[in-house]
């Protein structure tokens, strides 16, 4: 089962409890069909962004339910802050909808606005990993670097380590991005340590590449060189070809500053037969590597930038969005 979606469905069906909703209340509330409601409550991997979307509108426009005003304390009506709070995860939950429809700066807005709403630390420190990921998918590297400086100032590296993991490797990721690599080689080892005790393949994947990207950096070039050729090799076998192509042209680059322009001309001739096999919208940069390295021109800054224009046009955001909760 795909845990974001799970984890998408399991947070509407705690609105729909407190809500106080029946299944039947859904269906006439947010007009599903039957196989939607089923999707929704028993396969979330089928769960689609539409029916996610019908359940929010129909939770946005409905009034919270009268259980919340069962407390005495809040005698008649609940507090502005559980309002508060439920709409900030409402819109938290459109913004993961409109991340994997591609649409970021609606996103961004529907982000701030829940952070505006809630006030609570450990989750402004969530939302503003979300906001980060969105501001690196529209380009704005330092506003991205800010949030997440904003972003550990919430969260707590003992209590949170999940978090904290991913926290360090963006930071890590934007500063490499940035050029900016001497600032990142302190946090790389937390990164590192994190990734291999809690982390999954992609992220222990990461925290490699990155340590590729700052060992190239350094000038160890043996190092990176081995390093990235066995992230390539390991994403391949995981069939993940947009992503090991990003890094094959890492690899590249290496190469050409080592003055290997036989062995670039021939990974160039691999690459050129996946161009069917990336999304289309990231081929012409694959397409202009190939063709300089097949020329013998290609440098190694020239490689730093079409592999930073590759990632930039297939985006890094996993679809469906992964909500960090």
């Amino acid at each position: 089962m795909n845990d974001p979606l799970r984890r998408l469905a399991e947070l509407l069906q705690d609105m729909q409890r407190k809500r106080g909703w029946s299944p039947e209340d859904l269906v006439a509330k947010a007009e599903l069909s039957p196989e939607e409601l089923r999707a929704y409550e028993s396969d979330a991997a089928s769960l689609s962004p539409t029916t996610a979307m019908k359940i929010l509108v129909a939770m946005t426009e409905e009034e919270p339910a009268e259980s919340f005003a069962d407390s005495p304390d809040w005698q008649s009506s609940p507090p502005q802050w559980l309002y508060d709070q439920m709409e900030a995860k409402m819109k938290e939950l459109e913004a993961a909808l409109r991340i994997d429809e591609g649409r970021f700066r609606e996103a961004l807005i529907l982000l701030d606005r829940a952070l505006s709403l809630d006030s609570r630390r450990e989750r402004r420190g969530r939302l503003l990993l979300s906001k980060a990921a969105v501001l690196g998918e529209l380009h704005r590297k330092e506003s991205a670097l800010q949030a997440l400086a904003q972003a550990e100032a919430c969260l707590d590296r003992v209590e949170e380590p999940a978090l904290w993991m991913r926290l360090r490797l963006e930071q890590v990721y934007f500063l490499c991005q940035s050029q900016r690599h001497h600032e990142a080689a302190p946090w790389l080892e937390e990164a590192r340590e994190l990734a291999a005790r809690i982390g999954r393949d992609r992220e222990r994947l990461q925290a490699r590449l990155l340590g590729g990207w700052i060992a190239a950096a350094s000038e160890r070039s043996a190092e990176a060189l081995e390093m990235l050729r066995g992230v390539a090799e390991e994403l391949l076998a995981a069939h993940r070809v947009f992503d090991a192509t990003a890094v094959e042209i890492d690899v590249a680059g290496l190469l050409a500053g080592m003055g290997r322009q036989t062995e670039v001309i021939e990974l160039a001739g691999r690459l050129e037969a996946r161009t069917v096999r990336i999304p289309p919208q990231a081929r012409t940069p694959l397409k202009v590597f190939c063709r300089l390295a097949q020329r013998g021109t290609l440098t190694a800054d020239m490689a730093r930038r079409l592999g930073t224009e590759l990632r930039v046009a297939g985006g890094r955001l996993t679809r469906p969005y992964e909500i960090p909760i």
